[in-house]
């Protein structure tokens, strides 16, 4: 589980899942009451789960525009930073649910936040803080 949150890409979320396991990843991270980035945290859900194969012979491309950011982004810092709150907060009710020993949930801690860069870095939260201010 660590490493997958160490080595996943939120592109994974396009990948094949079981449909309940995915149904149920995404009801859960409706909790988060924001478009931008349920999709990370559906996908976390799944990999907790441990229930994760891959394959080297998938193929996907990727497409990078900005309108995805643009449009449901938070645009200022301080609606950047709750919504990272609010990610960790769901996060780690979601790790606390996993089927996890207590030392092992205590060893996924580091990847988790490594994972959580997907939504937000708390240095690139304060310096938009920080420009904000300056403006």
């Amino acid at each position: 589980i660590r490493l997958a949150l160490r080595r996943s890409r939120p592109g994974w979320f396009y990948s094949l899942f079981e449909r309940e396991r995915l149904l149920a990843a995404t009801v859960q991270a409706r909790a988060l009451n924001q478009i931008w980035a349920g999709d990370i945290l559906s996908l976390l859900h799944v990999l907790l789960s441990g229930a994760i194969t891959g394959s080297n012979q998938a193929i996907y491309y990727r497409r990078l525009t900005p309108a995805s950011a643009d449009l449901y982004g938070p645009k200022i810092a301080r609606e950047r930073y709750q919504l990272y709150r609010r990610w960790l907060q769901l996060a780690f009710a979601a790790l606390a649910a996993a089927p996890l020993t207590r030392s092992e949930r205590l060893m996924t801690v580091p990847a988790l936040l490594h994972y959580a860069r997907y939504v937000g870095k708390p240095v690139s939260i304060l310096k938009a803080a920080l420009r904000e201010l300056w403006r």
